[in-house]
C-alpha cells in the first residue's frame, strides 16, 4: 500500500504505511527492507536528505542479505544517489547512481529478446528517473526515454 501512495505522490500516507510495515515486519526482513526504501524516498521528498541517505543505505544492506523486488532496489539506489547529492557528497552520489543505472541497463539488455527495452525505461517512473539522472550526471552514451506509451489491451 505504501508503494501505491508513493507512486501517487501521497507522501504522508506512504510514510505512515511504510512505518507501519516496518514496525510490523520484524520477522519478515524482505518486507522491512522494501518498506525502508519507500520511507527513505518519502524522507527525501520532505527534504530530510540525511535521514533518507541513511535509511536508503540500510534498506540496500538488508535487501542485499535477504532479497527484495528489483523495483525496491532501484528505488533505494536512486533515493540514495539523490540524497547523497543533496548533502554535498557528490562523488558518493555518482557511485550510487552508476550502480543503479548499470543494474537497470543489464536488466534492459536481458529482456530485449522478448520485450521492448524502451518500454522498460519509459513506463516505470523509477527507471525513467534513474535514466534521466544518469544522462545528467554520468559520462555515458546518451539513452533516451520518451514519455510513457499508451498501453492498449
Amino acid at each position: 500500500i505504501a508503494t501505491a501512495y508513493l507512486v501517487d505522490e501521497r507522501y504522508d500516507a506512504a510514510e505512515r504505511e511504510s512505518k507501519l510495515t516496518i514496525d510490523e515486519s520484524e520477522s519478515v526482513p524482505l518486507r522491512r527492507g522494501e518498506a525502508m526504501a519507500v520511507l527513505a524516498a518519502c524522507e527525501l521528498e520532505r527534504n530530510d536528505a540525511e535521514s533518507a541517505a541513511d535509511r536508503a543505505q540500510k534498506s540496500l544492506d538488508l535487501m542485499s542479505r535477504v532479497g527484495g523486488q528489483p523495483f525496491y532496489f532501484t528505488l533505494a539506489r536512486l533515493t540514495l544517489a539523490r540524497a547523497l547529492d543533496s548533502t554535498g557528497r557528490e562523488s558518493e552520489a555518482r557511485e550510487a547512481l552508476e550502480v543503479a543505472f548499470e543494474e537497470l541497463r543489464l536488466r534492459a539488455e536481458a529482456i530485449a529478446s522478448f520485450a521492448d527495452p524502451e518500454a522498460f525505461w519509459q513506463n516505470i517512473p523509477v527507471h525513467r528517473q534513474t535514466l534521466e539522472l544518469a544522462n545528467q550526471w554520468l559520462d555515458l552514451p546518451r539513452i533516451e526515454a520518451d514519455q510513457p506509451k499508451e498501453v492498449t489491451p
